[in-house]
């Protein structure tokens, strides 16, 4: 009888270690996603700020430019909620004006996830075929 117990027990580890509770630094790294037939990345950099490679081009960080604009690229995570809260905040470093981008993310293994990403000035309420991307981690 313990034998069969300890057996159940070493089979439902793996479950248990993919269910545990994801944590911030989890999503330090590059992670890749495929849409439409291009692969692009994002890297959340362990000083907060993040980075968009989409088509060999890089965006983000504490410093870039785009449309000839000082910008930089800055996350925040919230994983104490379900779906996790991902909002990247793009700032205009010349006026200080900020836009944020409002996700949502949920682990479906330690290095993939699932994420929604809403283009409008709301946070997407679930995951489905037109909002989100499966992300890889690669580094």
């Amino acid at each position: 009888m313990k034998m069969k117990y300890i057996f159940v027990i070493l089979l439902l580890i793996p479950f248990f270690s993919i269910a545990q509770k994801m944590e911030h630094t989890d999503f330090i790294g590059k992670w890749s996603g495929e849409d439409k037939g291009e692969i692009g990345f994002i890297t959340f950099a362990e000083d907060g700020f993040a980075f968009i490679e989409i088509g060999g081009q890089l965006m983000g960080g504490e410093q870039f430019t785009i449309k000839g604009e000082k910008a930089s690229l800055s996350y925040q995570i919230n994983t104490e909620v379900e779906p996790i809260t991902v909002d990247f905040i793009l700032k205009n470093l010349v006026t200080n004006e900020e836009r944020t981008l409002y996700c949502i993310a949920k682990y479906l293994e330690p290095n993939s996830m699932q994420f929604a990403i809403n283009f409008v000035d709301l946070r997407p309420e679930d995951f489905t075929d037109r909002n989100s991307i499966v992300l890889t981690k690669v580094e």
